[in-house]
């Protein structure tokens, strides 16, 4: 239980579990309680001889709460009596509902948004791509905690292209970057090692390529691979060293 502080400490803020605390409450001084459950998940469970405190109506009756406000984040366990919820004192399922808005606001202020970035649409989805942009069907973000895999309804995956020592597709709402290593050319329907895009000239245009994570995915999709040597293949040293990303986007590396 969280009482206001009477000094500027945060060890004033939070008294040690299982001690009795006494409330001394100066008549200019306002009083909040804000009262937590017990992290059941993070410990055995409760026996008798460690119940949690518990906020009962009765507890609440005395002279001293008499101007108090009771708050708790919610959900309870048994540290909060139901007997309180009508309580003009509780203002902890205002509390809830406000919760959300609060958060987006602290976010919000958090990551330097503005007026701007409104007006501009930047906080609507993903962020722009600084390289090719990539959006086909069929490639998915491998961090499991990425909003592409956990809200798929509302935020579809993309990318953008990027080459190191090899192509990767990086996720546009969380930048991890994910192999591709395979390329496919949805006009011939054959695919491919990645890096032969770099061989092919006129480049294969950025509309016609698909990338894939593994082999097994390139055929489930339809394609066929188009040489066994080709998993062999070495960079030629006499080339001029732009790869098919700079070709296509007219950029020179």
């Amino acid at each position: 239980i969280y009482i206001t502080s009477t000094e500027p400490h945060q060890l004033a803020l939070s008294p040690v579990e299982g001690t009795s605390v006494e409330f001394q409450v100066g008549g200019e001084h306002p009083l909040s309680i804000y009262v937590t459950r017990r992290q059941k998940e993070r410990g055995g469970s409760i026996t008798q001889s460690e119940r949690y405190p518990t906020l009962t109506a009765k507890t609440l009756k005395t002279k001293q709460f008499k101007d108090i406000s009771i708050l708790h984040p919610l959900p309870r366990v048994d540290e909060l009596s139901p007997e309180v919820d009508e309580d003009p004192r509780s203002l902890y399922f205002k509390q809830a509902a406000l919760g959300i808005p609060i958060r987006m606001a602290l976010l919000w202020h958090v990551l330097g948004c503005d007026g701007e970035a409104l007006e501009t649409g930047a906080l609507t989805g993903p962020r722009e791509a600084q390289e090719l942009a990539y959006s086909k069907p069929g490639f998915d973000c491998l961090n499991p905690t990425c909003v592409t895999n956990q809200e798929r309804r509302f935020a579809r995956p993309r990318f953008e292209i990027v080459r190191d020592l090899d192509y990767k597709l990086r996720c546009l709402y969380c930048d991890h970057e994910t192999d591709a290593a395979f390329a496919g050319n949805t006009e011939s329907r054959f695919y491919y090692p990645s890096q032969l895009l770099d061989r092919f000239l006129p480049p294969v245009r950025p509309e016609h390529v698909r990338f894939f994570g593994s082999s097994d995915d390139a055929e489930t999709a339809g394609f066929k691979r188009a040489s066994e040597k080709w998993g062999s293949y070495q960079p030629k040293e006499d080339g001029d060293g732009r790869h098919w990303i700079d070709l296509v986007s007219g950029v020179t590396r």
